[in-house]
């Protein structure tokens, strides 16, 4: 899980994403089980052009297992970090959303506050991660703090980084 510079966010999406939010959050909150999330568009930019600038950001990798090319072989998607479900306000807010590929997608609503967000101010790979240059295996890193070791663990878990 590489570290990730976020860019600015689109100007539309700045716009428009507290309004956007609260409509989904009053959506959801009334109808829980048959809400389906639909991206929103606005001045003809929608989904097509969110999914292009996060593609942007990671150099088309997935911004958590580093799966490339997406779009190609692998199947790209919008991954909330913080569950829309349990987050409705967040769920159009840009910092909120990631380039994600299909497996690290199936994390769905599973969230901990000490899940790794890999454009945090403070993140660095070796901090957290360390990889076994036969298997390709992503583990935690042995000389990382107790805490690190398990938001490691944790973060290779949800997002099934090993799977790939």
């Amino acid at each position: 899980m590489d570290k990730i510079i976020r860019t600015p966010c689109p100007s539309w999406l700045a716009e428009k994403w507290q309004e956007w939010g609260e409509a989904w959050q009053s959506q959801y909150r009334d109808n829980q089980s048959s809400s389906r999330f639909n991206w929103r568009s606005y001045q003809s930019q929608g989904y097509r052009h969110l999914l292009a600038s996060l593609s942007a950001m990671t150099q088309r990798h997935c911004s958590f297992c580093d799966g490339f090319p997406m779009g190609s072989r692998i199947k790209s998607t919008i991954e909330h970090f913080r569950p829309k479900t349990q987050y409705p306000l967040l769920a159009y807010q840009w910092e909120n959303l990631f380039l994600c590929c299909t497996i690290c997608q199936e994390k769905g609503d599973r969230f901990d506050q000490a899940l790794l967000k890999p454009d945090d101010n403070d993140y660095r790979f070796d901090d957290y991660f360390d990889i076994n240059w036969l298997t390709g295996e992503l583990m935690p890193n042995e000389d990382a703090t107790t805490a690190n070791q398990q938001r490691a663990a944790l973060t290779i878990s949800l997002y099934k980084l090993n799977a790939n």
